[in-house]
């Protein structure tokens, strides 16, 4: 039995597999299933922005170009297949982010939404290019008055629903000012009655909402993630010095009076979870002040009741950590760390690791279909590595891509151009990318290659055998 084994170890078939295996652990990653090939690379204009939708659901993206108004006018051109539909002009100034796209009213057009801010009032406009109506026009939302250097309250949350099942879909979005603490808060505007509706004031600084339609009656709630920013005095309605458990029914009530959990400086992501067809909320809040508070990870049911919950201290391994989804039927929910460690949480609230990438500088992602298979990719963005990583649905095949001078992620869209394959479109602070995301079509020759492998080393172990003889 010894002399057999030893007569296995030291063959050459033995020994040409573990160097085989030695050679490709060092060796970088060769035949990757999926690639990122840089079409172009284009140095951004500050003056102005560009966009890619696909608005008449032809198979072609329009190019939507945004010009930031010099002085209180903001205009939008419109390309389609390279050719200008028309220009439409705004008043007040393109400072709110991106824009908007959906079909409210079904007729297979997107219209573009746009929030610009004019004397202090934030405006709300909808128009389409294709049909030329404007159903929305210089709608006052708010007020803002900007303080220690803000330039915008960013929209949060921008969705179509129908929250009447009159079949036009409602426009529903949140506003979340920083130091000017006004406004913070859900909006939805109702295109029939053309009325807005605005949830409760309050001091929560919204940073995300989820939405979802909830249990067997199917009502629509809105989940809100937030950060306890510490703007308002501790008085003041549901204070940014504290973290809280929230959220809105379709009338934009809240559905239970909100829940203190953490103190400032605390990050609370929030997110709905599927236990036997039952929705739960999970929610992770991360205190990293120097007093004596837990970090927390909990689950509640839709009415704010505790099920679960385990507290641990911070540290910074906890660093801006976040839950993540991006399934649909809200069945798996996943913790990112700020190192680039990706986890599932189950209903017991037991963590699993499934992924590690390089470190995250946000641990976010921004959800997109690049290559059309009904499954978004991930996109993230290493800050100090000036690298992305674009992963599959399922966390693996990762492309990694590098995207020096840049700091921040400020878009991604895809180009659609007919029959070709789609393109992945980046825009940064300083630069824009178009890329080539596909299958690698050498992807099957890797087994070619280490069959190849394996036979070179054995054949050269043969040889030195045969030499000594």
């Amino acid at each position: 039995m010894k002399n057999k084994l030893l007569f296995i170890l030291t063959s050459p078939l033995f020994i040409s597999l573990i160097l085989s295996l030695a050679v490709l652990l060092i060796l970088p990653p060769m035949f990757p299933k999926y690639k990122a090939d840089l079409i172009k690379k284009v140095k951004s204009d500050k003056t102005h922005l560009d966009e890619y939708c696909d608005l008449n659901n032809d198979g072609y993206s329009e190019k939507i170009h945004l010009s930031k108004p010099i002085i209180n006018r903001a205009s939008i051109i419109v390309y389609t297949k390279g050719v200008v539909i028309d220009q439409w002009n705004f008043k007040g100034v393109f400072n709110m982010q991106n824009l908007f796209y959906g079909d409210f009213n079904n007729d297979g057009l997107k219209e573009i939404f746009l929030f610009t801010l004019y004397k202090n009032k934030i405006l709300l406009n909808c128009f389409n290019p294709f049909n030329g109506k404007r159903y929305i026009i210089d709608k006052p939302i708010d007020e803002f008055y900007p303080k220690k250097g803000e330039t915008n309250c960013k929209p949060v949350f921008e969705k179509l629903i129908d929250l009447n099942n009159d079949n036009i879909k409602e426009f529903v979005f949140g506003l979340s000012a920083g130091y000017s603490i006004s406004p913070r808060r859900l909006y939805s505007y109702d295109f029939v009655t053309d009325s807005l509706n605005k949830s409760p004031h309050s001091c929560i600084y919204l940073r995300d909402i989820s939405s979802i339609k909830a249990n067997s009656n199917k009502t629509q709630l809105f989940i809100v993630s937030m950060i306890a920013v510490g703007n308002c005095d501790s008085t003041a309605a549901y204070s940014d010095q504290f973290t809280w458990l929230t959220v809105f029914n379709k009338n934009l009530e809240f559905k239970f009076d909100p829940i203190k959990i953490g103190y400032y400086p605390s990050d609370l992501s929030v997110l709905p979870l599927k236990i036997d067809n039952k929705i739960f909320l999970m929610a992770l809040n991360i205190y990293k002040g120097d007093k004596n508070h837990p970090c927390s990870i909990v689950l509640y049911d839709l009415n704010g009741k505790k099920i679960k919950e385990k507290k641990f201290q911070y540290t910074t391994e906890w660093e801006s950590a976040r839950l993540l989804s991006f399934d649909k039927e809200n069945k798996k929910i996943y913790l990112v760390k700020k190192s680039g460690t990706i986890e599932e949480v189950d209903e017991n609230l037991n963590t699993n690791l499934v992924k590690k990438i390089l470190p995250i500088y946000i641990p976010k992602a921004a959800k997109i279909d690049i290559d059309y298979d009904n499954k978004d990719e991930l996109i993230f963005y290493h800050h100090d590595l000036e690298k992305i990583t674009i992963l599959r649905n399922d966390f693996f095949q990762p492309v990694i891509i590098d995207v020096p001078g840049n700091d921040g992620l400020q878009y991604s869209s895809v180009i659609l151009n007919g029959n070709e394959n789609p393109q992945l479109f980046l825009r940064f602070d300083n630069y824009s990318y178009y890329y080539n995301y596909h299958k690698n079509p050498l992807y099957n020759f890797k087994y070619l290659f280490y069959i190849y492998l394996l036979g070179i080393f054995r054949f050269c172990i043969s040889i030195a055998k045969s030499s000594k003889i």
